[in-house]
């Protein structure tokens, strides 16, 4: 009799520990799904705010017809040598330098007169802009996103 309640409570043992190794590996996939969802949430906040700060540059742009220092004033950035440049933090509230900035906005002139492109970047290194749009004044026709 001893021997089979020996036999029985081992087996119980065993299948308690697959039952908690399995539960446990769901829950790590869990969390890491989770994760990954919080992280696709913060990129596409990112893109959304980085799409409406350069289509307000390229409207400040057109607005200037095509001076860039007239559009850098319009938005409260800085010129910085022949480009403007506006500066955000990580709620993408404008901020006065790039100590304090987590984005930036970049307004180039292109070849062309009336022509810049408004690109905006992440300062953390990368040379990839977040969104870039090209912007013709009525001069060279209309704003389009590359």
């Amino acid at each position: 009799m001893k021997q089979q309640n020996r036999s029985k409570s081992t087996l119980f043992l065993m299948e308690l520990i697959i039952v908690i190794f399995f539960f446990s590996i769901c829950a790590a996939i869990c969390v890491n799904v989770f994760g990954s969802a919080q992280q696709m949430a913060r990129d596409s906040h990112n893109l959304s705010n980085a799409v409406m700060a350069a289509r307000s540059a390229a409207g400040c742009y057109k607005s200037a017809d095509g001076d860039i220092s007239t559009a850098v004033e319009l938005l409260d950035g800085a010129m910085s040598a022949d480009h403007g440049i506006v500066y955000y933090d990580k709620e993408w509230q404008q901020v006065a330098s790039a100590d304090e900035s987590s984005f930036y906005l970049l307004i180039d002139p292109l070849e062309q007169p009336g022509e810049a492109a408004v690109a905006v970047f992440e300062n953390d290194g990368e040379e990839d802009a977040l969104f870039q749009l090209q912007v013709k004044t009525s001069r060279g026709g209309g704003a389009y996103a590359e």
